[in-house]
């Protein structure tokens, strides 16, 4: 069974939380170094942990830009930089063809030429 976590975009400021956490009133509480802090839940981007990690160890979640060269078991060899996304019934790989959106299931490549090279927030280049 996978570790449910998330981690949120912090829309105003413009920073990652990873000390993320809803308050039984929807209102988002995380911790700095010095304080709690709580603010309003639609200030942030909620992203969950896909249970998956990169070839360096580092977690993989929603909203992450990986970059792959993996062969799946049916021979299926996938190539490139895609974005990290939850679609219909799980984690997938995202990425754009002549303006038409392709995925595929994550979790069906391994994970040994994966890297996170950053996110669409921070990277937005890297899309």
């Amino acid at each position: 069974m996978r570790e449910i976590k998330f981690r949120a975009w912090d829309k105003e400021k413009k920073e990652m939380i990873y000390s993320f956490l809803l308050s039984s009133d929807s209102r988002a509480v995380y911790t700095t170094t010095e304080t709690l802090i709580m603010r309003d839940y639609e200030d942030f981007i909620r992203l969950q942990y896909t249970g998956l990690k990169d070839k360096n160890g580092k977690e993989i979640y929603e909203g992450d830009i990986i970059k792959t060269s993996s062969e799946n078991s049916s021979k299926s060899v996938l190539k490139g930089t895609f974005e990290v996304i939850y679609f219909c019934d799980g984690f997938k790989m995202s990425w754009e063809i002549y303006d038409e959106k392709m995925y595929k299931n994550l979790g069906e490549f391994p994970n040994g030429n994966t890297e996170i090279i950053g996110n669409k927030w921070e990277n937005p280049e890297l899309i």
